[in-house]
């Protein structure tokens, strides 16, 4: 088997976000002498995030190289497809099934060989999203407070697609399967639009 360039394993690593902007505001509107509870304690808050895309782990499981692990894994095997031409990025609300590149720039990596395609070649798709806040403080008492809140994460409803399929042995190598899942199963600007009412009771 050929001898393993140490340059293709040098690249980003999987969760490298190589730019990131993130934009948070607040504003807490003035309290107004008339009517000072039903006027009064009114807060607008919001986030904007954009950011560009992770790394796509381009591989080849058809292990080819005769070195994989019987029980396959991302470590176990490092098989990579092989160049083929410069990849054309393609807009996936476009193009036919969902397509991120153009998969004939890649095949098969050479029996006996681990390919020729450098870690982090190639990059997925990058994400937006906004979300709101409303919220309106009411005080009860000197040391009672109850809070309101409408909240809305993603709040222009922006699809955020996850990195496509890289494994080129796959009959959807290059296309989007999924959407950005929320983070750690929470609401985020990256998720699908989500709205929801609040009610804080401080005492």
């Amino acid at each position: 088997m050929e001898n393993r360039p140490r340059r293709r394993d040098y690249g980003s690593s999987a969760f490298d976000a190589r730019h990131r902007f993130t934009f948070v505001f607040s504003y807490d509107f003035p309290r107004p002498a008339f009517v000072p509870r039903l006027l009064g304690g009114w807060r607008v808050t919001g986030q904007t995030v954009l950011q560009s895309g992770f790394p796509v782990n381009l591989q080849d499981s058809n292990e080819l190289s005769l070195v994989c692990s019987t029980t396959y894994s991302f470590y176990a095997c490092p098989d990579r497809p092989d160049f083929v031409s410069t990849p054309t990025l393609l807009n996936p609300r476009a193009s036919a099934n969902h397509l991120w590149f153009n998969p004939a720039s890649f095949t098969d990596n050479a029996v006996g060989t681990l390919g020729n395609v450098s870690r982090g070649f190639l990059r997925g798709p990058g994400y937006w999203g906004s979300s709101f806040s409303i919220q309106k403080d009411t005080r009860i008492t000197e040391k009672m407070n109850i809070q309101l809140r409408l909240e809305a994460y993603n709040v222009f409803n922006h699809a955020n697609f996850a990195n496509p399929d890289g494994d080129v042995a796959s009959p959807t190598f290059g296309q989007i399967l999924n959407l950005r899942p929320f983070v750690n199963n929470g609401p985020s600007p990256e998720g699908s639009r989500l709205v929801q009412l609040a009610a804080k009771f401080i005492f």
